[in-house]
């Protein structure tokens, strides 16, 4: 018991005696994954390689992006998960007009 009253536990905070760095690693196989699919997206858009491989760059940052939403919610590393979904709905948007906007289609 502190000067405060009891020590309540919330799940929101950890514990102070808990190991903080243990649960904030981001060095997994799947946060690897993610990282390295962001680099190679972001290469295919910058290289500026064609409309093709550009579209393949925004199918790949969507893949990438809800891995990174996996990786931010399992891991408990919110601000990585809330950003990941606002760039999922823009890399969204890219998809649709690189691969289904009407002024792509073949007439």
């Amino acid at each position: 018991m502190s000067a405060w009253g009891p020590r309540v536990h919330c799940a929101v905070w950890p514990e102070p005696d808990r190991d903080l760095r243990a649960q904030s690693r981001m060095d997994g196989p799947l946060e690897w994954i993610a990282a390295i699919g962001t680099m190679i997206a972001a290469s295919l858009i910058a290289f500026d390689l064609g409309r093709r491989a550009t579209a393949w760059g925004f199918v790949l940052f969507c893949v990438v992006s809800i891995t990174w939403i996996v990786s931010g919610l399992t891991g408990g590393s919110m601000p990585i998960a809330a950003m990941n979904f606002v760039l999922l709905l823009i890399n969204a948007w890219g998809v649709w007009q690189y691969w289904f906007h009407p002024k792509n289609s073949e007439n």
